[in-house]
C-alpha cells in the first residue's frame, strides 16, 4: 500500500492491513479508529424484523404519492393552458395603452391652462428690471 491511502469504503473487520502504513499515515489511522467506532454503533442497533406487511403498505404509500403528484402536476397543467392566454391578451392591453399614452400625451386644455395661471400662488418678492435683466444675462 505504500504511499497510498488505505479504502476503508469495502473495508471488513477481518480483513488484513498493512501495518506499518497505519503507523506512518495519520489520515489512515483515524480512518480505522471511525470505521471501527461505527462498526461498534451498527452493532449496538437490535435487529428487528419487518412486519409481513410492510412491503405492501410501502408499495401501497409511494403509488398514492405518486398519483397525488401526478394530479398535481395535471392541475397545473390545465390551469396554465386557461391561463397564458388570458395574460397574454392583458399583457397585449396593457402595452398598446402604455405606449400610446407615452406617444400622445394629453395636452392640457385651455381651461386648464388659464386656471392654473390664476390658481398659482402668488410670489411677495418684488422684482426690479435691473434683477431681471441680469437674470437674462445670466442665462446667455
Amino acid at each position: 500500500m505504500g504511499g497510498k491511502h488505505i479504502d476503508f469504503s469495502n473495508w471488513n473487520p477481518g480483513q488484513q492491513l498493512d501495518n506499518a502504513h497505519l503507523e506512518s499515515c495519520v489520515l489512515c489511522r483515524q480512518n480505522l479508529e471511525l470505521s471501527h467506532f461505527l462498526k461498534f454503533q451498527v452493532d449496538q442497533v437490535p435487529h428487528i424484523e419487518a412486519p409481513s406487511f410492510f412491503a405492501v403498505r410501502l408499495g401501497n404509500l409511494i403509488r398514492r404519492s405518486h398519483e397525488s403528484s401526478v394530479s398535481f402536476w395535471s392541475l397545473v397543467e390545465i390551469s396554465a393552458r386557461r391561463l397564458i392566454p388570458g395574460f397574454s391578451a392583458l399583457i397585449l392591453v396593457l402595452v398598446l395603452f402604455g405606449f400610446d399614452a407615452q406617444v400622445n400625451p394629453q395636452r392640457p386644455t385651455d381651461e386648464e391652462l388659464w386656471a392654473a395661471l390664476f390658481m398659482e400662488p402668488q410670489t411677495t418678492e418684488t422684482m426690479t428690471l435691473d434683477a431681471v435683466l441680469l437674470s437674462l444675462q445670466e442665462g446667455l
